[in-house]
């Protein structure tokens, strides 16, 4: 019989989870993609990556790839995390925090990535909406907000199915649990996100589009939290017990956020 889900774990939980996808998305995604393209990098933050690609032979091209980067970056992470939570699935016995955490950056992943390509173009701000106008084919839009609401729809349909083993027996108890393990990781990875994004040099609007990403991007984990799959049986239990190792990545991934990620790095003039 699996146990309640310590909430204290849960929230260490989400401000990792949500502290890894901010960082995949600007350092890995954005990054990476400059990287690759050949742009100069300029900075990089929580909430923000800056590169310069003026010298290239196909600037626009690249800026492009560069805006797409974060995007495929989180639904890359997205796929891995389900590939590492079917593994663990395939396992006899109860899973644990680390299949649960597994499932957190599976669904805020895919919710975030289909998110930045739904509510972006739609309207008309963001990554998404500058890599439209760049590539001049105004009907990409409708094709960009098709993929990431199928993406979302994916995020909310999964995430509510791979959920079940951590809620226990009984609708009550299914209903109560999922509250918890929707919410609590939820609410402090993006609150903690866009907290750390106020530290950086470059204003306050940074720190509005952080909390729109985070809040808004992995808003259906509320609608999984309220809404879980009560009636469906689930031969799997699932635990999430206080482990030290999770409490200490937790806080690690915090201090990071408000020493290095949020405040950014400035890579000097290109």
């Amino acid at each position: 019989m699996s146990s309640r889900p310590d909430r204290l774990t849960l929230v260490a939980l989400g401000v990792l989870a949500f502290a890894l996808k901010a960082t995949l998305h600007e350092w890995v995604g954005h990054g990476g993609a400059a990287v690759i393209a050949g742009c100069v990098p300029e900075g990089v933050s929580s909430a923000w990556w800056s590169s310069d690609c003026s010298a290239l032979a196909d600037p626009e091209a690249a800026v492009r790839l560069v805006k797409a980067g974060g995007t495929i970056a989180n639904l890359i992470a997205a796929a891995l995390a389900g590939g590492v939570l079917a593994a663990l699935r395939g396992r006899p016995g109860t899973l644990g925090a680390g299949a649960y955490f597994a499932w957190l950056v599976l669904v805020t992943n895919l919710l975030s990535g289909g998110g930045y390509m739904m509510v972006d173009p739609l309207f008309g701000f963001g990554d998404w909406s500058a890599f439209i106008e760049s590539l001049g084919l105004p009907w990409m839009r409708w094709v960009i907000i098709g993929l990431g609401l199928g993406f979302s729809l994916l995020g909310l349909v999964v995430g509510r199915r791979l959920l079940l083993p951590w809620l226990g027996e009984g609708a009550e108890e299914r209903r109560a649990r999922s509250r918890a393990l929707g919410l609590l990781p939820y609410l402090a990875g993006a609150t903690i996100v866009p907290l750390s994004a106020a530290l950086n040099p470059h204003g306050a609007g940074f720190v509005a589009t952080s909390a729109l990403s985070t809040f808004g991007g992995c808003a259906w984990l509320v609608w999984i939290a309220f809404d879980p799959l009560v009636s469906r049986p689930e031969p799997r239990r699932g635990v999430v017990e206080r482990r030290p190792g999770w409490l200490v990545a937790g806080a690690l991934a915090a201090l990071f956020l408000f020493a290095v990620l949020g405040p950014g790095i400035e890579f000097g003039a290109g």
